[in-house]
């Protein structure tokens, strides 16, 4: 018996493989979050696992939705777009790591993730907290249908644009 050792490098058709599978053992709810090692092998015909064992799906959008499932996928997704539709050049920084995403595992590799994570906070920094969000909406929903705060001495609500001043009538 050899021991299954770790895989350290795949080329074209193994990576098509690994693909194929990992796709053909998706489920709705996903494998749970890191399960990939474990779990491939039981889901694997066109590998023989026992030789050599994949880490990585060498596609973090479709290791995601092993992991996740495809909500988990559609939550990663949208926060890369949300992430990409800021105007600043790091923009293109994540257009890149999701690039090579298609192709391997940034995700699993600290500096990369770091970097990417780091350009994703800058992009979505200047956009509007959800507490900015949720305080507005508190808010209109004090207004009486016609347009007039509920009470005379509405308080002000806090966020982190400041004091947010209840209109007065």
């Amino acid at each position: 018996i050899v021991p299954a050792i770790p895989h350290f490098g795949a080329g074209n058709q193994e990576r098509r493989d690994i693909w194929r599978d990992t796709a053909v053992s998706l489920t709705l709810t996903g494998r749970g979050i890191g399960s990939f090692y474990l779990t491939h092998p039981e889901h694997a015909p066109r590998e023989d696992t026992t030789r050599v064992r994949p880490e990585h799906a060498h596609n973090d959008f479709l290791e995601v939705a092993y992991d996740l499932g495809p909500i988990g996928l559609a939550a990663f997704v949208a926060f890369l777009g949300y992430s990409f539709a800021g105007a600043s050049p790091a923009r293109f920084v994540v257009a890149g790591f999701a690039t090579i995403a298609c192709f391997s595992f940034p995700l699993h590799q600290p500096v990369t993730a770091a970097v990417a994570a780091v350009c994703c906070g800058h992009l979505c920094a200047d956009r509007s907290s959800l507490r900015y969000l949720l305080a507005r909406g508190r808010m209109a929903l004090q207004r009486r249908p016609s347009g007039r705060v509920a009470r005379a001495g509405a308080v002000s609500c806090e966020t982190d644009r400041g004091m947010v001043p209840a209109e007065r009538e």
